[in-house]
């Protein structure tokens, strides 16, 4: 695969997003919603550390969200976390505090009757909106036509074993339900 272009987008000159989230806590639907929202035709690559200073979103299961700002400390960090309390899959809870940190509990992400993809959608863009600087463009339609997508994607590669993958969304065969 080739090496993805990351093209500059208006409004993150000086700041990031890092989508950090234990494995098994909707992560997956989460950072493509977020790419929906921003950059609908991007890539997910999650690239695991692999040029991240040059990327405005990092995906990742690293939680470790004080070694991203030493990280990157002259970068304004915008940190959006899913969870799965039951299992314990939780980000340490000193980062609830932090006013740069988002969290999502894996029941407000997962896709049920009563929680459909627009509701999920549409919260994911609420607290994001609120968490992002105002001069970052977000389009909940993007971000929702996006999910749409993936999820129809899914539903063609679901039978294929965990080793097939599909590199624009970063999902497997055999991809759901495995934690």
């Amino acid at each position: 695969m080739s090496e993805i272009k990351y093209p500059e987008i208006e409004g993150f000159e000086d700041c990031k997003i890092i989508q950090c989230s234990p494995p098994g806590t909707a992560s997956t639907l989460l950072f493509n919603i977020l790419y929906g929202f921003i950059s609908p035709t991007l890539p997910v690559d999650v690239g695991y550390g692999a040029k991240d200073e040059n990327k405005h979103i990092v995906c990742t299961h690293d939680t470790d969200i004080d070694g991203f700002i030493k990280r990157f400390p002259e970068t304004r960090l915008f940190f959006i976390s899913s969870e799965r309390h039951a299992q314990n899959k939780k980000i340490h809870s000193k980062y609830y505090t932090y006013d740069n940190v988002v969290v999502f509990e894996f029941n407000q992400l997962n896709e049920t009757p009563d929680n459909t993809l627009e509701d999920i959608v549409a919260l994911v863009y609420e607290n994001t909106r609120e968490l992002l600087p105002d001069n970052i463009h977000m389009s909940m339609k993007d971000g929702l036509t996006r999910a749409q997508k993936l999820n129809k994607r899914y539903e063609e590669i679901k039978h294929h074993n965990f080793d097939y993958i599909d590199r624009f969304y970063h999902i497997h065969g055999s991809h759901r339900g495995r934690h």
